[in-house]
């Protein structure tokens, strides 16, 4: 899979992201939205073809200012990538 395409995908990511920042959604409904929505089309992606590391960086870039919206990060991104089970709100890491 070429850079372009996987250049198309973050661009696509970028878009949903932008659309959905204007939900009303809690924490937990944010980091559950994008392991569902986001993220799912990133295993699919994988499946095929590894991005590199520099486009899941993005990617999970992408990923956290939909979270905070902007605004300072109060819970670390540690906490909030650990599992349920660990205490953590179960954002899966991409890299």
């Amino acid at each position: 899979m070429s850079r372009i395409n996987v250049s198309s995908k973050l661009e696509v990511i970028e878009k949903k992201l932008d659309k959905l920042k204007f939900l009303s959604l809690s924490l937990t409904g944010k980091v559950r939205l994008i392991n569902s929505v986001i993220h799912s089309q990133l295993y699919y992606l994988n499946g095929v073809y590894l991005p590199p590391k520099k486009e899941l960086d993005e990617i999970r870039r992408l990923s956290f200012q939909f979270i905070w919206d902007g605004k300072r990060e109060v819970i670390k991104r540690q906490t909030i990538e650990t599992s349920k089970e660990h205490g953590g709100l179960g954002l899966n890491n991409l890299t």
